[in-house]
């Protein structure tokens, strides 16, 4: 940043080498609509459905009627896959309650390989079918 005079200053930027494609998601990312069950881990009677938002073998982002979860609460979770449903624990990673589309929350865990492969099969045949639908 280069001082102009007391109040102004500008930034001045320099290329220092050839350009890198970068990425900062560790996985790939995707869905939605898919059907999905909460229930706090520690109590089967506290348990919600909804509908995600996005997922990946990270995370799945998801909306809610209403929403009984807090964030760190452990939770056991369902989602189904086209023709195959996986379950899972994790932990409320954070919440957000907006009047125009309910309550939105967002899981993550580290999943076992094999449901690792059934999400990340799911995400990828979703963006196919995504794409030829837009091809025509």
């Amino acid at each position: 940043m280069e001082k102009l005079d007391a109040h102004l200053a500008q930034w001045v930027l320099r290329i220092t080498g050839e350009p890198e494609r970068r990425n900062r998601r560790a996985y790939v990312r995707g869905g939605g609509g898919e059907q999905v069950r909460l229930c706090l881990a520690s109590d089967d009677d506290v348990r919600i459905d909804g509908r995600a938002v996005d997922m990946g073998e990270g995370s799945v982002r998801c909306r809610l009627e209403r929403n009984p979860f807090q964030p760190h609460d452990r939770v056991d979770v369902t989602l189904r896959l086209d023709e195959e449903t996986v379950a899972l624990t994790g932990e409320v990673l954070s919440t957000k309650f907006d009047r125009d589309r309910d309550h939105e929350l967002v899981v993550v865990y580290a999943l076992t390989e094999p449901t690792a492969r059934a999400i990340r099969r799911h995400v990828l045949n979703r963006q196919l079918a995504e794409r030829r639908r837009s091809a025509g």
